[in-house]
């Protein structure tokens, strides 16, 4: 999934203030966490352009939708709404985490274990 999918997708269905580089910065956040703590991966490239391919799973690709809703939520100051959408993140990325761990190898589209 590109970054400017995300962000498309997320602008549609929940209103906010974010600019492009405020998505960016955010699932540059994420996408360095799960190299990090999903995929045992210390080295991570900083993606920088709306056309730049995130890297887990397809089938997980919600996880990127729900992590900018719950930081949406957060910035917006609903503590209701963000608990629900860092609940369903959360729930993902146990899904996430638990598929990689099941796998043979940790690696996804854009990680690559340097070790």
């Amino acid at each position: 999934m590109l970054i400017s999918d995300v962000i498309a997708i997320v602008s549609a269905t929940k209103p906010n203030n974010f600019t492009e580089a405020d998505y960016i910065r955010h699932l540059n956040d994420l996408e360095s966490y799960l190299a990090k703590n999903v995929y045992d991966n210390t080295e991570y490239v900083t993606m920088t352009a709306t056309t730049d391919t995130l890297g887990v799973p397809e089938e997980f690709d919600r996880i990127y939708e729900e992590y900018l809703y719950a930081k949406i939520d957060l910035e917006d100051g609903r503590q209701d709404l963000y608990q629900l959408s860092y609940g369903q993140y959360m729930n993902t990325y146990m899904d996430l985490r638990n598929h990689v761990n099941r796998s043979s190898t940790k690696t996804a589209t854009r990680f690559t274990n340097y070790m």
